[in-house]
């Protein structure tokens, strides 16, 4: 079904889902000051496009100044809902999360899907960044010779089909949502989350290491070890050589901040990337009806075995 018949017919009510383009803000009275009645604006100049959820936006504009809405949108609505789905006009290969209520997005540059309905923006999420959605809005919508190309919203209304959902493959579309909360909350993980720190006192360190399971802080000669979590000991010894050694060898700092190691940005692209293989591997089954028992949904090899049985699989783009 298309997204349209979708919120007619699936949704408790058709505006459950909003879709909308931006908004037109008076330029000069967007600011990097924030306060207790101002929205915040989507900046597309920070947002890292490598990742799948949005760059926490620095900009902000007051409520009370000037919006002038795009016709044919929704007005406030779509950007109070609390959950969005974000993508280029100008389209890059990946729609973005958000969890950020009252997100302006200015100019039309950017669009928007989104809701107050987790589960359902997740799933949607999901069946927007597989390889059978995007290959279908790259055939229609590419022309030859060009390296990116327009998805407009009406592009989405018209390309983008929801699987039906019954009693029977309920559970793969549950699966795929705790599957996409999971692949998304990677991407909010930091060394903190996966090193015990909770006891030290010292604050700056002239070396940082990782000696079997512990990460080991050096100051005025004494050494601190920090136990890190079960199973994350070679993830946390490549982060820090990465971060903090030329070639894996020589430490290039004078110091480094108990902050700044707390605070380290430690996504497991690789386990990442195995969850959203294994998500598109279900999304596959829905659109092309794939019988998968409920007692394998998380088996991997057999979801992916059981949808390369069917001929379409082979003209998705799946790197798997």
């Amino acid at each position: 079904m298309t997204i349209e018949q979708y919120r007619r017919n699936v949704l408790s009510h058709y505006d459950e889902i909003s879709l909308d383009g931006g908004l037109k803000l008076n330029a000069e009275k967007i600011s990097h000051s924030s306060s207790e009645n101002s929205y915040l604006v989507f900046n597309s100049k920070i947002n890292d496009y490598t990742k799948f959820t949005i760059t926490k936006p620095d900009l902000f504009y007051e409520k009370n100044e000037e919006i002038e809405f795009i016709p044919g949108g929704q007005g406030m609505k779509a950007f109070e809902n609390q959950y969005k789905i974000i993508w280029k006009t100008r389209f890059n290969n990946i729609f973005q999360f958000s969890d950020t209520k009252n997100l302006l997005l200015n100019g039309n540059q950017s669009l928007l899907i989104s809701s107050n309905n987790k589960a359902e923006l997740m799933f949607l999420f999901s069946l927007l960044n597989s390889p059978v959605s995007l290959s279908i809005l790259k055939l229609n919508l590419k022309l030859p010779n060009e390296a990116k190309y327009i998805v407009a919203l009406t592009a989405i209304k018209q390309y983008i089909r929801i699987p039906k959902i019954t009693t029977e493959n309920q559970p793969i579309k549950d699966k795929i949502i705790e599957l996409t909360e999971k692949m998304l909350a990677l991407e909010n993980v930091v060394l903190k989350d996966m090193v015990d720190f909770s006891d030290l006192t010292v604050q700056r360190f002239e070396n940082v290491e990782v000696k079997g399971n512990n990460v080991v802080l050096t100051f005025n000669g004494k050494d601190y070890q920090q136990k890190i979590a079960k199973g994350k000991t070679d993830f946390v010894k490549k982060l820090i050589a990465e971060k903090f050694y030329d070639n894996g060898l020589i430490f290039n700092r004078e110091e480094v901040t108990l902050s700044e190691l707390q605070n380290l940005e430690a996504i497991d692209f690789e386990e990442q990337q195995q969850l959203k293989n294994h998500i598109d591997n279900l999304v596959f089954a829905l659109y092309f009806e794939v019988e998968v028992a409920d007692n394998q949904l998380d088996n991997f090899e057999f979801v992916q075995k059981e949808c390369k049985k069917d001929e379409n699989y082979k003209n998705c783009t799946f790197a798997l």
